[in-house]
């Protein structure tokens, strides 16, 4: 894992997350992976994960050059987003080596980032200057944009699902946080509905320290903290909402 520190290198690949950079790509060219997974406990355990292909860009295009030929920058050019941090988990790793996978409907691709690398854990920041439209220019984010934010957690291998939308132009070189939207538009698609519903279902009644705790979808605050009926009420008073205003 090029350009990570070895410290978050390490807690990543004790906890099952791993990266790799491939390099010496052809452009317009056609590629197949898979990853091979053993268990070191039985050697004659391997697991294959299904073929994967990916065809290269032939070319891409900076969004903006000046007249010298340099690229001109945007001030919202960087995101940070902190893993969420269950009452049980190592204090001393704070999420250390989990992975946050980007993706937005205006990029081709996601993007990646270390939790710690870069950051203090349990933070990551990540380069939204990777992102690339399918144009293969690379996107101008002006804020308001859509994204899902995928959290890897090391240990228990679970998945959090959190939908955001990027921070708006601050005017400032600065580090802002992707933005929540209305509170039961989960999706941000603009409307209440059963997608919305379904997404709930799967958090009802987990609590704090459960793999799968999404405090997004924490409505309510309660010393528990447990999403529970409180939850699912002020929810339940927004469904079939329509025209939800966004960021």
């Amino acid at each position: 894992m090029p350009d990570v520190p070895q410290d978050v290198a390490l807690a990543a690949k004790a906890n099952g997350i791993m990266k790799a950079r491939v390099s010496g790509l052809a452009p317009g060219s056609s590629y197949y992976a898979r990853t091979v997974t053993r268990d070191l406990a039985d050697r004659t355990s391997v697991g294959y994960s299904a073929l994967q292909q990916v065809t290269t860009a032939s070319v891409t295009k900076s969004y903006s050059i000046a007249q010298d030929g340099s690229l001109q920058g945007f001030s919202n050019d960087i995101a940070s987003m902190k893993v969420y941090l269950r009452p049980s988990d190592n204090v001393n790793l704070l999420g250390k080596g989990d992975l946050l996978l980007l993706e937005t409907p205006a990029a081709a691709y996601p993007i990646s980032a270390f939790v710690g690398a870069g950051s203090s854990a349990p933070e990551a920041v990540i380069d939204l200057n990777n992102l690339f439209g399918p144009d293969m220019t690379s996107l101008w984010i002006k804020g308001g944009e859509q994204a899902q934010l995928r959290f890897y957690r090391g240990g228990s291998l679970s998945t959090l699902l959190h939908y955001r939308r990027l921070p708006l132009n601050s005017g400032t070189v600065s580090v802002l946080e992707p933005v929540k939207g209305f509170f039961a538009d989960i999706n941000q698609d603009g409307k209440v509905d059963d997608a919305d519903f379904a997404a709930f279902r799967n958090q009802y009644r987990t609590v704090p320290d459960d793999a799968t705790y999404n405090p997004d979808f924490k409505f309510v605050q309660t010393p528990s903290s447990k999403i529970d009926a409180q939850d699912f009420a002020r929810f339940a008073r927004e469904y079939g909402r329509v025209s939800v205003p966004q960021q």
